[in-house]
């Protein structure tokens, strides 16, 4: 599996939508600097969703591509639909193809939901391929995009890594030591409110 991103919308959009917030000037395109960036990555406000990626993946089972169109908040797949009409039965039969069968997908996606993928991608429970793909496109942003791709590719990471040992799960995977369910923490949620 190849995986390969562009920057539709760079971090210089996050700007304006910041100070228009603060009741200051929004009409500037200034790039924040790189401090501001990982706070605001890590805030999870809402100038994180200004910034829009595009990511390329090549060869994905068509299993696999499943798991990931799931995400529905920021994020928008263009996968292979293998709709019978428009010529494509000239291709394939459809009854023929695979779950195994490698296909090629993009998506767009903001900053806020790359974060939000990762975190469920990443975790052990996820599918193996998932994972993988993930460590892919974290290495991608990492490796070869600039200083703020650098840092929001560092911030890739499951769940429990992102809430310092929490994991959400209603049975968590047992593979991290010294994780506590999010669930054990809020139990007063369950208690009846007058």
């Amino acid at each position: 599996m190849k995986v390969t991103f562009e920057r539709l919308v760079g971090p210089e959009y996050m700007t304006p939508v910041m100070r228009v917030t603060q009741g200051k000037d929004m009409y500037t395109t200034k790039m924040p600097n790189i401090s501001t960036w990982y706070e605001m990555l890590l805030s999870e406000h809402s100038s994180d969703r200004a910034v829009k990626y595009r990511v390329f993946i090549e060869d994905i089972p068509y299993y696999a591509h499943v798991h990931l169109v799931r995400h529905s908040v920021g994020f928008e797949p263009h996968v292979y639909s293998q709709r019978d009409d428009h010529g494509i039965s000239l291709v394939t039969d459809k009854d023929e193809v695979t779950q195994g069968n490698l296909i090629n997908m993009c998506f767009d996606a903001n900053a806020q939901a790359l974060i939000s993928l990762a975190r469920k991608r990443l975790c052990y429970k996820s599918h193996r391929v998932c994972q993988d793909f993930v460590k892919k496109l974290k290495c991608a942003l990492i490796y070869d995009g600039d200083e703020y791709d650098k840092v929001l590719g560092n911030l890739l990471m499951r769940n429990c890594s992102w809430w310092r040992g929490y994991c959400a799960e209603p049975v968590p995977c047992g593979r991290v030591t010294n994780v506590t369910k999010l669930s054990d923490i809020h139990k007063k949620a369950l208690d009846d409110q007058d």
